[in-house]
C-alpha cells in the first residue's frame, strides 16, 4: 500500500552536497520561520542563517565557521524534519 501515491510525502529527499562544503541541518523537527543568507553570500561565524520554528518557539541556526553559503534548500514556511540540510557552506 502506498501512502503517497503521487510522490507527495512530507519528507523531503535529502539534498546533495557539493565536496568542499559543509551541510547544516535542522537541529529538530518544525518550520522554517526566516531564512537570512542567500547563495554566494559571506558569513562569518556565529551568524544567524536561518531560524526554525518549533513549540511555538525560535531556534536560530547560527553558521559555525566563517565561508560562503554554496546552496540554500529551504524557504520561509518550508516545513523541515529533524537532520535535513537546509543549506551548505564553503568553509574559507
Amino acid at each position: 500500500m502506498n501512502l503517497y501515491p503521487n510522490n507527495d510525502s512530507p519528507f523531503k529527499k535529502e539534498n546533495p552536497i557539493p565536496d568542499g562544503t559543509i551541510a547544516v541541518k535542522s537541529e529538530m523537527p518544525g518550520s522554517v520561520w526566516k531564512v537570512l543568507v542567500k547563495q554566494g553570500q559571506r558569513i562569518k561565524k556565529g551568524e544567524t542563517m536561518v531560524i526554525e520554528e518549533s513549540m511555538k518557539m525560535e531556534f536560530p541556526q547560527k553558521a559555525t565557521c566563517d565561508g560562503t553559503i554554496n546552496t540554500v534548500f529551504v524557504k520561509e514556511g518550508d516545513e523541515v524534519h529533524a537532520g535535513q540540510t537546509i543549506l551548505s557552506i564553503k568553509n574559507d
